[in-house]
């Protein structure tokens, strides 16, 4: 069965990290612990493994039933607004 779940949830929005890329969609980023700059892909920017979803069972309203990547869907769909204006 193949999932549709986001992995690799952004807190910076792609489509604005390209402002700050190159033509390969490329940007320089600084690692604090390595003390070291190096360019990586924007998709590997400012992002996190299931950073927006909730652990499974735990709801931060008992009372309300929070659809699956609820955070992450809403994101996408403002962020494709954006891209069609």
């Amino acid at each position: 069965m193949v999932s549709n779940k986001v992995i690799n949830q952004h807190t910076v929005s792609q489509s604005y990290l390209r402002f700050f890329a190159n033509k390969s969609e490329q940007t320089y980023v600084f690692d604090k612990l390595q003390n070291k700059a190096f360019p990586t892909h924007i998709r590997n920017v400012a992002s996190g493994r299931y950073f927006y979803d909730f652990p499974e069972g735990i709801s931060p309203d008992e009372e309300v039933e929070i659809p699956d990547q609820f955070i992450e869907k809403l994101f996408s769909e403002i962020e494709g607004s954006t891209q069609r204006r």
